[in-house]
């Protein structure tokens, strides 16, 4: 098994809400040329490309934002619905566990083919949740 990859867009918008851990895998800048190439060599990334559980992770215990995806079960097969949910900890009182945005399932019909999809469209609106 391999670990799923976020996309360019979920990339590009991780960086942009403030993800800056080091990865293997990110689009670097093609010398002498104003283009982003792809790569998984130890070259400078200018925009780090995480798995979807890394960038779970961060937004969990950096932004307190959770990613939920839970099976639909059907005769011919299964779907995937998700949210991301943002939690209000200003007062440091772990009683005050109430959410602040992102309380409805995301799509039109709110199901996804594949877990990894519903994870990738929770982990863009969930980065979609942070204010800088």
């Amino acid at each position: 098994m391999k670990e799923e990859l976020i996309t360019y867009e979920t990339a590009v918008l991780a960086k942009e809400k403030g993800f800056d851990i080091p990865c293997s895998n990110g689009w670097s800048r093609c010398p002498n040329l104003d283009i982003l190439l792809y790569n998984d060599a130890m070259v400078p990334h200018i925009l780090e490309q995480p798995t979807q559980a890394l960038l779970t992770k961060w937004l969990r215990e950096k932004q307190n934002i959770d990613i939920i995806v839970q099976p639909e079960r059907y005769s011919d097969g299964t779907n995937y619905c998700t949210q991301a949910l943002m939690f209000d900890h200003k007062n440091g009182d772990s009683s005050e566990n109430f959410v602040v945005d992102g309380t409805y399932l995301f799509n039109d019909n709110n199901e996804y083919p594949t877990y990894e999809l519903a994870v990738e469209k929770a982990l863009y609106e969930g980065l979609k949740l942070i204010k800088l």
